[in-house]
């Protein structure tokens, strides 16, 4: 009845990376984080990328991901 989508966001300038929960009529889960979102800022000069989500029997979320230098993203 939910959806998680995972991606990237942009907050105040810095990288992020960021989570969202739609409900069943595609509108944003407003019982989830903040107003349908959860995001993450990133230390200046890192690249972030997430790289899997999933959902336990118990209704975790759980997500995963990598975050390194930036010099290291090619």
């Amino acid at each position: 009845d939910k959806t998680i989508a995972v991606g990237r966001a942009i907050i105040n300038g810095e990288n992020a990376m960021a989570l969202a929960r739609y409900d069943a009529q595609g509108e944003l889960d407003p019982t989830f984080g903040t107003n349908g979102t959860v995001t993450t800022v990133i230390p200046p000069y890192t690249v972030g990328q997430l790289q899997g989500v999933g959902l336990q029997s118990d209704g975790s979320i759980v997500v995963a991901g990598r975050v390194g230098n930036s010099s290291q993203a090619n």
